[in-house]
């Protein structure tokens, strides 16, 4: 069965429950115990801020309007380097030496330098490679609307054979993570785990998982239909019971002992316990539409797509 861009698009962005009395007793949820999060600044760059990728030393971010990747200094806020692309900027993933774009409807990614964001190269990998996750040897990135997962060398850019081609499968996201791959399927609602040898496991997790991560002792999902995040076990590939988040999710990080989680319908930032597995209860204001977010050792950085802004959340001492 072929399924049409229209058809996938429904499939993610469709009408889900609301749970609406669940999601008001988290929201009134006490917080009081979880260390408050610090100030909140916020950086204006225009355009339309969507993918955010943060290190100790830079904060990089794409613009969809603009076509850019911009480099930012992690203090300031300040733009330190832009470099032009060819196509609609997907997710990023920063290695070593490169920061790797990925593209929404395009066949290629690139690598820029991570000096000066200067354009190393353009790297076919297959339609709508939106989405990238990396190891300390490979880049992976599933083009979306192929059903194909590649790795490339981080080093010398070389592509691989596929990693995976499933034409009935739609790999909305990927992370690598406890010596694995995992990569979550939007439309089975379900994350296959992929190991060294090849060999495969199937988990089945939350209606539409949209986002995926590796972190703070789990792999989790955000299912986007069903206003949850999901957590897995990475040994025992036990999915945990869904964590209703009180929205549809946007972008997912770990960091800090948390997994934190935008929510674009009300401009929120949400954090969720990775030892309890619950949301905390509170509701960080950000800007306007967030969805990329990234965690470093001090702070959490939101992409808000609909004021073209990026928000600096100070993490707790």
């Amino acid at each position: 069965m072929t399924i049409s861009s229209q058809t996938k698009a429904q499939l993610i962005i469709g009408s889900a429950l609301a749970l609406a009395a669940a999601a008001v007793y988290f929201l009134f949820a006490r917080a009081a115990s979880y260390p408050p999060v610090g100030d909140t600044r916020v950086f204006r760059l225009g355009g339309i801020p969507h993918a955010v990728a943060a290190t100790p030393d830079a904060i990089w971010v794409t613009d969809l309007d603009r076509r850019l990747v911009m480099k930012l200094d992690p203090v300031s806020g300040q733009v330190e380097a832009r470099q032009r692309v060819a196509f609609v900027p997907g997710e990023l993933v920063v290695t070593d030496d490169f920061v790797w774009v990925g593209a929404i409807e395009d066949r290629s990614i690139v690598r820029l330098g991570v000096e000066n964001a200067e354009l190393v190269d353009e790297i076919e990998v297959g339609l709508t490679p939106q989405s990238l996750a990396a190891d300390e040897e490979r880049v992976w990135v599933a083009a979306f609307d192929d059903g194909i997962v590649r790795s490339i060398d981080a080093v010398s850019g070389e592509v691989s054979g596929e990693a995976i081609r499933d034409s009935e499968a739609f790999w909305a996201d990927l992370t690598y993570g406890f010596d694995k791959l995992w990569v979550a399927d939007v439309v089975a609602d379900s994350v296959l785990r992929i190991d060294s040898a090849g060999n495969r496991d199937e988990i089945p997790v939350g209606d539409s998982p949209t986002g995926i991560v590796a972190g703070e002792g789990s792999i989790w999902t955000s299912d986007f239909n069903a206003r949850t995040v999901t957590r897995i076990d990475p040994e025992s590939l036990e999915p945990g019971r869904p964590i209703l988040i009180g929205g549809r999710p946007g972008g997912i990080a770990t960091g800090a002992g948390y997994v934190w989680v935008t929510r674009p319908e009300d401009d929120a930032l949400i954090r969720i316990d990775a030892e309890t597995g619950s949301w905390t209860g509170e509701v960080i204001a950000v800007g306007v539409d967030p969805q990329g977010v990234s965690v470093t050792s001090d702070a959490v950085w939101v992409a808000n797509q609909g004021d073209g802004t990026i928000s600096r959340v100070d993490l707790p001492d």
